[in-house]
């Protein structure tokens, strides 16, 4: 039943990887591909809010393979619309919605069907069928539209995102007259745990991660609502992996003063994350200060893509330092505050 959760991942490899190095084929823009992608992963903050309303309405394994569909057939749209941005991007929003419905209500049916000894295998293969399949789009998806007819390639890429859903046949439902009613507080919301398992990123063991050589750049916003459980993942990462430089030489946190969720607000929001990794990654220059700006007018998207040195053409109200966590910037006490050069850093006590 696990294995279901496919077309989840096969449409999250074709939107957020295949599509993008397609754009980057055409010579789109950095800053566009990132605003589109940005733009599709929003779903991720929004899309679920819907869930318990079409939970009083529907059965989750109608609404699941009705949103499947639609996601199958918006990736279609998507890839016939490599040329026009515009359409394109709305087809991956509102597909990435359609996704994510589709594995949330395939998590909650689940939870209600699967016997309590068997919830650990399920949660296992609900992963893996999410990490395979992505893996799976991302590796077939661009290959397909380089090497075949687009309405071809598209057509193929739109059914496989569909196709995992003919297990739903072989599924067991709670019956045509459960509703979100029956939802047991007391019991249920243990099962809910499977789809955590999937959902949550709260490990601290990344030793195989760090292994890898891998590196990560983590950050939060203090005017967000999670800054406290960033800092609490953070130091327990610290003495899970044996200390501040032992896990800095991998991973960083940086906390930006002033900023809402991800991005906006009356701080120096704009930073060019992906740039810094990319220094981190591929020339060992790991970031002991990002810079940040407050620009005007600036969309939430396009705070992303604001690369150094800033054009003096850009309406930036001013810069700051940002440190990793819990290093703090402090105004030096001279020159122009709304200058990041005229901060320093302060290591607290």
């Amino acid at each position: 039943m696990g294995i279901s959760n496919s077309s989840f991942g096969l449409y999250s490899g074709l939107a957020f990887f295949a599509i993008p190095q397609l754009l980057a084929a055409q010579h789109v823009s950095e800053a566009r591909i990132a605003g589109i992608t940005a733009a599709a992963l929003s779903p991720n903050f929004w899309a679920v809010v819907f869930g318990p309303m079409l939970d009083v309405r529907f059965s989750r394994r109608w609404y699941a393979t009705l949103f499947a569909a639609l996601a199958s057939l918006l990736a279609m749209i998507a890839v016939l619309n490599l040329q026009h941005l515009v359409i394109l991007e709305i087809a991956l929003v509102i597909g990435s919605a359609a996704a994510i419905l589709t594995t949330t209500a395939l998590g909650g049916w689940l939870s209600t069907v699967v016997r309590k000894e068997d919830e650990n295998k399920l949660s296992a293969w609900f992963n893996f069928a999410y990490i395979a399949s992505m893996g799976l789009s991302m590796a077939v998806g661009g290959e397909l539209v380089r090497k075949l007819p687009l309405w071809l390639a598209a057509g193929l890429l739109g059914a496989m995102v569909f196709l995992p859903t003919t297990i739903f046949l072989f599924m067991p439902a709670p019956g045509p007259s459960w509703n979100l009613s029956d939802f047991d507080f007391d019991r249920d919301y243990k099962r809910v745990g499977m789809f955590a398992t999937l959902a949550n990123a709260n490990n601290p063991d990344l030793r195989k991660f760090a292994a890898l050589g891998n590196k990560m750049i983590l950050y939060f916003g203090w005017h967000d609502l999670l800054q406290m459980e960033a800092i609490d993942y953070y130091e327990t990462l610290e003495r899970t992996m044996g200390g501040r430089k032992a896990t800095q030489d991998f991973f960083r946190l940086f906390s930006v003063l002033g900023m809402n969720h991800c991005s906006g607000g009356p701080g120096a929001f704009a930073i060019d994350y992906l740039t810094y990794l990319e220094d981190w990654v591929e020339r060992g220059h790991a970031p002991d200060k990002l810079i940040g700006a407050h620009v005007n007018g600036l969309t939430w998207s396009e705070a992303f893509g604001l690369p150094l040195p800033l054009d003096p053409k850009i309406p930036v109200a001013f810069t700051r330092p940002v440190y990793p966590y819990p290093v703090r910037a402090i105004y030096k006490g001279r020159g122009d505050p709304n200058d990041a050069a005229n901060f320093v850093p302060v290591v607290p006590r």
